[in-house]
């Protein structure tokens, strides 16, 4: 373990967490609320769902943390719960990263749920490698209807289908802030692309990076459903070559 110049936690790549050890960085955590700690870096640690229920409660009333990253931590659906609760209480955090942290559906629902009613500065967040699915995405896409600080927001790989990204669409035809949505390694199909595409981007405008590679959508279909916005140079567009 490093503390740098009292504002960051980190773990040497090859480190190990047991579950016992993180509680006991719990004091730690705390100390983030009274200023001590900004950047709270736990990735790949195997830190499991207890772990990520202690961090979210001491998130709840942290009050200067603005990064944490989770990602690779099996915390699961209820650990993802526990961290999405926290965002409704919290004002601090602008950069959480839960990629790859088995949530599914549920765990998805669980975040976008609080997603809705956050009035804290979150701008980026990574759910990546989350195996949301279509439900997942309609609970996101509800919850990009009323968010207001999301700028940034990573789905790469979540087994979206054209189902979701109509919800996803309908979510960012409304919002006003996103910027970049990352829904790459997703089997959107024509259908989806079309939603995203053609639909969405007509509507939207502020998103200025949609990447939509990996297999995520057929080219004619990328191209042709942001034809408009690529003309106008006002989105930035990565499709499949």
């Amino acid at each position: 373990m490093r503390i740098q110049a009292g504002t960051r936690i980190t773990f040497s790549h090859k480190s190990e967490l047991p579950r016992a050890y993180v509680e006991s960085l719990q004091p730690l955590v705390w100390k983030a609320y009274s200023g001590g700690i900004k950047d709270l870096d736990f990735a790949n640690k195997r830190i499991g769902v207890v772990s990520a229920i202690v961090i979210g409660k001491c998130l709840e009333l942290n009050g200067s943390l603005t990064s944490l990253n989770l990602n690779g931590n099996d915390v699961g659906h209820r650990g993802g719960a526990a961290i999405g609760e926290a965002l409704r209480k919290n004002t601090a955090l602008t950069s959480l990263d839960l990629g790859a942290n088995k949530l599914g559906a549920e765990g998805a629902a669980a975040v976008a749920k609080h997603l809705k009613v956050n009035k804290g500065p979150l701008a980026t967040l990574d759910l990546s490698w989350n195996a949301i699915g279509a439900r997942g995405a309609a609970a996101i896409g509800d919850a990009l209807q009323a968010n207001e600080t999301l700028t940034s927001l990573q789905l790469f790989s979540n087994e979206i289908d054209a189902e979701g990204a109509a919800a996803l669409a309908d979510g960012f035809k409304v919002n006003t802030k996103l910027a970049e949505l990352n829904l790459s390694d997703n089997s959107l199909g024509d259908d989806g692309g079309a939603a995203i595409g053609a639909e969405s981007l007509e509507v939207n405008q502020s998103l200025t990076l949609l990447d939509l590679r990996y297999k995520c959508v057929p080219p004619p279909i990328a191209l042709s459903g942001a034809q408009h916005r690529i003309r106008t140079a006002s989105c930035r567009v990565c499709v499949p070559l």
